[in-house]
């Protein structure tokens, strides 16, 4: 089954988009088009990202800079970044659900499904050949939802917990073996591919 694609070209003041069609097999295209019909909804989950996304970077940042070992944060990711979301996403509109995952996934929760894997897979794939900062993609879901797929970088904060474990903290290991026995979410190093914060639109009835 054909799906469309679109990808937008980048993330400044002036975007541009490109539109595909793909098959299971095929890549995202960059043919720019300036009037994609979907702009507004890639703008609208990019939009409800950034909601979320500021959000727990402010309280992760926060208890970095109170404790920069790492262990405040991880606790707080284990602990209360699920009640911080959820505060964030209160005034969501009722067709709009944010959520975050990756093919190197923490928590069982936020485990990729089967298109999720596929465009992470085709990102992961265009960083390494265009060895640029990959870009988002709107692509639907089914005849009733369209996904924004936002990618997530490793940034230097994140290597607190996500980084080599032999380096990480060891309370910070120890913690995140504890609470996450079949953790996959390490190993990382700045500027690499960490996953996908996704905004899924439903069409409203």
């Amino acid at each position: 089954m054909k799906k469309t694609i679109i990808l937008s070209l980048t993330l400044s003041a002036t975007l541009a988009f490109a539109e595909g069609n793909a098959t299971k097999e095929s890549n995202i295209t960059t043919e720019a088009n300036t009037t994609n019909p979907n702009k507004a909804i890639m703008m609208e989950g990019i939009k409800h990202i950034k909601i979320l996304g500021k959000a727990l970077k402010s309280e992760v940042g926060k208890n970095l800079k109170a404790d920069p070992t790492g262990v405040k944060a991880a606790n707080f990711c284990s602990e209360r970044a699920k009640d911080v979301a959820k505060k964030a996403m209160a005034d969501f509109p009722e067709n709009i659900k944010v959520r975050r995952t990756a093919i190197k996934y923490r928590n069982p929760n936020n485990k990729p499904d089967e298109l999720d894997l596929k465009v992470m897979n085709q990102l992961k794939e265009s960083m390494k050949i265009e060895k640029t900062k990959v870009k988002p993609v709107v692509i639907k879901a089914d005849n009733n939802t369209t996904r924004v797929y936002v990618p997530l970088i490793v940034e230097k904060a994140c290597t607190k917990c996500h980084g080599d474990v032999k380096t990480m903290n060891p309370e910070v290991v120890k913690i995140i073996k504890e609470k996450y026995p079949e953790d996959k979410a390490v190993g990382f190093k700045v500027g690499d591919f960490r996953g996908v914060a996704v905004a899924e639109i439903k069409e409203k009835k």
